[in-house]
């Protein structure tokens, strides 16, 4: 059985290292990208009709991300009176003179508040160099909050169901109160537990994105979700069987 809620780290963005990146306006750098909250974000230092940001896995390494993702655009795409895009290259030659160039036009945003993409990939190989851009058609001033290329973290199971909690407005400023969940999971393997625990747990600072691939109402109706791991609650009931609750906070 498919997999309907997915996990989103930085993955390449946190492995790689960035190059040849866009000049942010003062305090909206560049590396607004990487993690952190919603309103940490870059924003283009004059406009321009795209943005792009390269990443080097290294020597001797490659990967074939299977989505993309590009957090809070919603104000690049509404400054665009044309049609905006965004596109995925990658590489064996750090220039992307030749490889995987892949562009696919902006028709809806998703995300709690409709201002963030999503994308599958299927470049067929993989590559050591990858780049990500937003393309306007108008030249604009361009914002981007978060950006994950990689591929999906998958626990092989759904979780058992979602309950929503209560939580008040995240500080004095805060425009409205964050989404929270408790997802209960039975019977995921070990590795699959192993890589939650190395690839999101031990990252904590870096926010992750959930992705409801089928509206299968685990996030109540929400298809795309930023957020964090606020708790998680673990317990191996057999061999390569172990039962977790995690608790996830929106990041606003």
């Amino acid at each position: 059985m498919a997999t309907n809620l997915l996990l989103s780290w930085p993955d390449i963005v946190a492995n790689g290292t960035a190059y040849d990146l866009p000049t942010g306006e003062t305090y909206y750098p560049n590396t607004q990208v990487y993690g952190g909250d919603r309103t940490r974000r870059f924003r283009s230092s004059a406009a321009a009709t795209s943005r792009a940001w390269s990443f080097d896995l290294g020597s001797g390494v490659t990967q074939e991300p299977n989505h993309v993702i590009l957090g809070r655009i919603g104000a690049s795409v509404a400054r665009d009176t044309g049609t905006s895009a965004v596109r995925v290259k990658g590489s064996t030659v750090s220039n992307f003179a030749s490889g995987y160039n892949n562009s696919a036009n902006i028709t809806t945003l998703t995300g709690a508040q409709a201002h963030d993409y999503v994308r599958t990939l299927s470049p067929g190989t993989a590559y050591r160099y990858w780049l990500v851009q937003l393309e306007t058609t108008d030249s604009v001033i361009i914002e981007v909050g978060k950006i994950h290329i990689g591929n999906w973290l998958d626990l092989g199971r759904d979780p058992l169901y979602s309950s929503r909690i209560s939580r008040g407005p995240l500080g004095n400023y805060s425009r409205r109160s964050a989404l929270a969940f408790e997802l209960r999971y039975e019977g995921v393997t070990d590795s699959a537990r192993q890589d939650l625990q190395d690839k999101v747990i031990s990252r904590a600072e870096n926010p992750i994105f959930l992705y409801d691939t089928a509206n299968s109402r685990a996030l109540l109706g929400v298809q795309l979700l930023h957020c964090r791991i606020a708790n998680i609650k673990q317990n191996a009931t057999a061999i390569n069987r172990n039962n977790l609750t995690l608790t996830v906070e929106e990041v606003i």
